[in-house]
């Protein structure tokens, strides 16, 4: 945990990591039935807190959209998932499937590495548990 991050537990047992510093929660929406998720890049609604400009949040969230196209869902992916009564086609959809994820990890890494090297004031994460999220911090160790 950083040193940034406070721990709350839940009555579950499950520890919930809440930031104590200012950040953004980029906000993503399902997309292909379910299958994909895409990031909002209008910052109309969003409050930057300062951290970032509309437009370089803009313009970050529209990079890291064009860049998970590769790894959609296609036509032949619902098809599989709908011709799942017959149970054979998911064999090859959860492979696929499975492939796309790797993909898809390999991607969102890539990409907050490269806005980390564009913007050295700033640092995004993307983290997966406890859900899919992706942060935008101020650095701590950048002295204005």
């Amino acid at each position: 945990m950083l040193p940034e991050q406070v721990a709350t537990q839940h009555a579950a047992g499950a520890v919930k990591r809440v930031e104590t510093r200012p950040s953004i929660e980029c906000q993503q929406y399902s997309v292909n039935i379910g299958m994909d998720i895409k990031f909002e890049e209008d910052s109309f609604n969003l409050d930057t807190k300062g951290i970032i400009t509309k437009t370089a949040y803009t313009a970050a969230m529209r990079q890291i959209n064009i860049d998970l196209q590769a790894c959609r869902a296609t036509t032949l992916d619902k098809g599989l998932f709908f011709s799942g009564t017959a149970m054979l086609p998911l064999i090859p959809w959860a492979i696929r499937t499975k492939k796309r994820k790797v993909k898809r990890r390999k991607i969102m890494l890539l990409g907050v590495d490269n806005f980390n090297r564009e913007n050295p004031t700033l640092f995004m994460r993307w983290e997966v548990k406890p859900e899919k999220r992706l942060l935008i911090f101020l650095r701590k160790d950048v002295q204005e």
